[in-house]
């Protein structure tokens, strides 16, 4: 083993399960949700588009949104929604949200 890199006998595992992995989804062996025989990787393959379409598309209504808000003045509301629902701190509440913008 390497002494610059400790990792390398788990790096060349990784590689290899990942060249199994990658082998078997090609070869088709596995079986679809309802029992029939499928090609693995198309079926990845689409599941990994469908995702970065329906990710695109919301961040695209997303961009319509804020355009919305700046051109009716509403900047303030948009930043709400952002913090709110779209920044993914769980922890955050309507009253942090309110003194941070100081709201009445």
């Amino acid at each position: 083993m390497n002494e610059d890199k400790p990792e390398d006998g788990r790096s060349a595992w990784n590689c290899a399960c990942t060249s199994r992995w990658i082998l078997r989804a090609r070869r088709g062996t596995q079986r679809d949700s309802d029992g029939s025989r499928c090609d693995s990787f198309a079926r990845i393959a689409r599941g990994v588009f469908r995702k970065e379409w329906v990710r695109s598309l919301f961040a695209l209504a997303v961009e319509d949104l804020r355009e919305l808000c700046v051109a009716r003045e509403r900047e303030r509301t948009f930043h709400l929604f952002e913090s709110y629902d779209l920044d993914g701190n769980k922890q955050i509440t309507y009253e942090q949200l309110s003194k941070e913008l100081e709201s009445p």
